[in-house]
């Protein structure tokens, strides 16, 4: 069991992170789609908190740094055609979503 400020946060950036930079989907990929790999999380707050946790892992490391092509409050662009997005547990955030691969 883990406790409150367990840590599964910042975990759940740091897989993210690495799904996101560190693995070559591009053959997955039809022409022009961008693949997606979203966090999802219990609260608006903790939402800000695992983001932030994602933009600082990100900014960094240089090298990930570069990756960046846009961000939002909500989503990372990434030039490798991946973004990561945070949402809140609601049927209604994921709703229209086709996840591939297992979660994270």
């Amino acid at each position: 069991m883990i406790r409150r400020r367990g840590g599964e946060s910042q975990i759940a950036a740091l897989l993210a992170v690495f799904a996101a930079c560190f693995k070559n989907y591009s053959e997955l990929l039809s022409p022009g789609e961008r693949g997606t790999f979203m966090v999802i999380v219990a609260d608006k707050r903790q939402a800000r908190t695992v983001l932030r946790y994602i933009r600082g892992l990100i900014q960094s490391v240089p090298m990930l740094e570069k990756m960046v092509e846009h961000e939002t409050q909500e989503r990372i662009d990434l030039r490798n055609r991946v973004s990561i997005e945070v949402h809140t547990a609601s049927f209604r955030a994921v709703r229209g979503y086709t996840p591939h691969g297992p979660a994270i």
